[in-house]
């Protein structure tokens, strides 16, 4: 992927990227991936907490998403650059924009801190050309998309249709090829939540609302080490431990947007790892305890990961899936929508067949 590809996620997005350090190698690695200035998205670096919340004061009443990035390491004292990490987290003129902390990538005891603060994400130190790239063009398009939804961009087309959101969605997904096979995969994900969505009983309103919430349902993984998301093996009890903190992770980072499809994707990051027995994560719900829009999720997340080739695994069968599935019902999922997934396989299969170019050994009609 070149510089030239990364520079065109950030063309359609305005506002300024704000970086906290006292150096300025973070700001040239920035330029260099962003373009210096990206259509109307610029960078400005500040040495102080003070400066940066003045900055933030004198924009509190725009429109423009703002991003915020603070190295920890500012002037070499760890402490003292965690203290205005935190400062900044707590702020009221920063409230509601992600703050990203810059930590060297052999502190693991300060990338944790970071994120026990409140953190919305990590990025390494020395800064990685693709990573910045992915994490700043999930970040930043989620900003601009929820200025747009909160009504600060005037675009009845961007509001009914919520490309950017899409797009967002598909630059989170980790693991995939980003030009076909993530594609496929949010927009199959899409299709079945918002299927599911209509068989319960919603609106064709609500049901497409809910499935582009859905698209972001593990946006929280943008946070995880692609060495553990990415890894061909069995995971370590250690690994496994840091993958379920994308719940987490997910929820913080759609904090902030007042906007009903924001609100639902913040209730299905956090939830989709839920089961209806309790035996889930991060929380241990139970039942109807877990919200209705987290169990159509968490139940199409695993369909989708079974009937998909992952580094680990070939794509299982339709019918192998969906046995799964009926297995784990009143387990892992709500019996009501187990039903309901299993009484309208057929649609499902037809979803797959229309938006899945890949592994079409697996596509065999539903008996």
């Amino acid at each position: 992927m070149t510089t030239d590809v990364h520079k065109s996620m950030f063309t359609e997005i305005h506002g300024t990227l704000l970086v906290v350090d006292d150096v300025s190698a973070t700001v040239e690695t920035l330029s260099d991936v962003l373009g210096g200035r990206v259509g109307s998205l610029s960078i400005r670096r500040v040495e102080t907490v003070h400066a940066a919340q003045a900055l933030l004061d004198e924009n509190r009443q725009s429109c423009a998403p703002v991003l915020i990035l603070v190295n920890v390491h500012i002037g070499a004292d760890l402490k003292n650059g965690l203290g205005v990490l935190s400062n900044l987290i707590h702020s009221e003129s920063a409230s509601g924009r992600p703050i990203l902390a810059l930590v060297n990538r052999t502190n693991d005891d300060a990338l944790t801190r970071c994120l026990e603060m409140g953190a919305a994400d990590v990025l390494g130190l020395p800064l990685n050309r693709l990573e910045v790239a992915a994490r700043l063009g999930t970040y930043l398009r989620l900003a601009a998309t929820s200025e747009t939804l909160n009504g600060c961009i005037e675009d009845d087309e961007a509001l009914a249709e919520h490309d950017a959101l899409f797009d967002l969605a598909a630059y989170a997904s980790v693991g995939a090829d980003w030009e076909r096979e993530a594609d496929e995969h949010l927009r199959r994900v899409r299709a079945y939540t918002s299927l599911l969505g209509r068989k319960c009983g919603m609106s064709r309103e609500e049901s497409e609302l809910l499935g582009l919430a859905g698209t972001l349902y593990d946006i929280g993984k943008t946070g995880i080490d692609d060495n553990i998301l990415l890894k061909p093996g069995k995971l370590t009890q250690a690994e496994r431990i840091i993958i379920q903190k994308h719940c987490e992770i997910g929820a913080k980072s759609l904090e902030g947007g007042n906007s009903e499809l924001l609100e639902t994707a913040k209730v299905i990051a956090f939830t989709h790892h839920e089961r209806w027995d309790g035996s889930g994560y991060p929380s241990g719900l139970t039942g109807e305890e877990i919200p209705l829009p987290g169990r159509i999720v968490g139940l199409v997340d695993v369909f989708e990961a079974l009937t998909s080739k992952r580094p680990h695994k070939e794509a299982w069968s339709i019918q192998k899936a969906a046995e799964t599935i009926r297995e784990a019902r009143g387990t892992q999922f709500d019996p009501y929508l187990t039903d309901i997934f299993l009484e309208h396989l057929d649609e499902i299969q037809s979803i797959r067949l229309s938006l899945t170019e890949h592994d079409a050994d697996t596509l065999e009609p539903v008996s």
